[in-house]
Formats: structure tokens, sequence, C-alpha cells
């Protein structure tokens, strides 16, 4: 995606159709600079589940891997959303900004609390209870 972005930004603008098609470039390898991370950041956040069920009903000797696969998928997360959230200040659609900081929030909020509660259920795994 950044590829992109620096072609755009490389292409010419002597005129002003040659600057307009130049602009657009930009604005459409933004976009494109925020949708991939934001595709990774839900894939991410929907790999929590299975790390929930896995260390909910798994086998009990690879609870800790559970927790561990929690704890890089909600970094996967943050780390997607702050790669999304970078690009939206070059983007000028700012409705789509605002949805993209909402969706954002949403899962940074939701990636944290359902590491909390998974590693709460390691620890009662290793507690054994």
């Amino acid at each position: 995606a950044f590829d992109a972005i620096m072609a755009a930004y490389g292409m010419p603008k002597g005129t002003d159709d040659q600057k307009a098609k130049r602009h657009q470039a930009i604005q459409d390898a933004t976009r494109n600079a925020i949708d991939i991370p934001m595709q990774v950041a839900q894939v991410a956040h929907d790999g929590l589940s299975l790390a929930a069920a896995m260390a909910s009903d798994g086998n009990p000797n690879s609870v800790t891997d559970a927790g561990v696969g929690a704890m890089c998928l909600r970094t996967a997360v943050l780390g997607a959303v702050l790669n999304a959230r970078i690009n939206c200040g070059d983007l000028e659609d700012q409705g789509y900004v605002e949805g993209v900081q909402l969706k954002c929030n949403e899962l940074s909020r939701e990636a944290m609390q359902r590491e909390s509660d998974i590693l709460s259920t390691v620890d009662k795994v290793l507690a054994g209870q």
C-alpha cells in the first residue's frame, strides 16, 4: 500500500489535468493504505474467538498457548489500527475517516477486553478451577 502512495506522489503534476489525476491517485492509494490494515485488524479481532474457545474448552495443557495467542492477536489488532490511523490524516473524505476512527476505537476496545477475559480464563485453568 505504501508503494502505491509513493508512486502516486511521483506522478507528473505539470498541467491541471495531471494535477487532478495525481491528486485522485493519492487519495485512492491512501484509502487503500487505510483499508488493508483495517482488514488485518478485523481478522485478528475475529481470531480472538478461537483463542477464547481454546482457553475455555481446549486441552488444559495448551491453555497457556491460548493466552499467548490472545496477546499476539490483541497486538495485531492494535498495531493494524495504528497503521490505519496514521493514514487517515491524509484522506480528504472526512466521513470515511470518521467511520474508520470509530471502527478503530471499537476493535481496539474489544480486543483489549477479550484478551483480558481470555487471560482470566487461563489463570483459572492454571489454578485448577
